[in-house]
């Protein structure tokens, strides 16, 4: 699953990036979320963005 990583941190920036102005707002699935979600409590998160870790713990 190592290789799932790099998805969880394009589909955080897919999410977190138009708040910030950086992207145009994409819809995501609320499967695909879930998915996110479970994968960052799995631990997957060595190429989430800094403020994501904090605002998840």
């Amino acid at each position: 699953m190592r290789e799932s990583r790099p998805f969880v941190g394009d589909l955080q920036r897919i999410i977190e990036y138009p708040a910030l102005g950086y992207a145009v707002p994409q819809q995501v699935p609320a499967e695909v979320e879930a998915a996110y979600h479970r994968l960052i409590d799995a631990d997957y998160t060595t190429r989430l963005l800094p403020t994501a870790l904090n605002a998840r713990r």
